[in-house]
């Protein structure tokens, strides 16, 4: 996999988020406490985070979501390879979570 494979498949779906109408906001690489997460809508809660598939598991992601679950955000993560390769399935998961979204209570 390309090395920018994992930026290229999140500017596909920020561009697939903006060009349809989901009634929500997602921002970009926002902050979040300890975290640069790569998409998030704030309303709804919810963090999108892409990862490339080649690498090692990241040990730090169960600490990460965890953290981010403690402020009210739900995760869901997707492949970089599945976005790039179906990012209609992808923003389809999204619509569906975004529906379906009940925030997490704080901590």
């Amino acid at each position: 996999m390309l090395k920018d494979a994992p930026r290229a498949a999140e500017t596909q779906l920020w561009r697939a988020l903006r060009n349809k109408s989901l009634g929500v906001k997602f921002r970009r690489q926002e902050v979040i406490g300890p975290y640069i997460v790569h998409l998030v809508c704030y309303e709804k809660r919810l963090v999108i985070e892409l990862e490339d598939a080649n690498l090692q598991e990241d040990q730090e992601k169960p600490t990460r979501d965890a953290w981010l679950n403690a402020q009210g955000f739900n995760v869901i993560r997707f492949k970089d390879h599945d976005v790039l390769g179906n990012v209609d399935a992808a923003y389809q998961e999204i619509r569906l979570r975004l529906k379906d979204a009940r925030p997490l209570p704080k901590l």
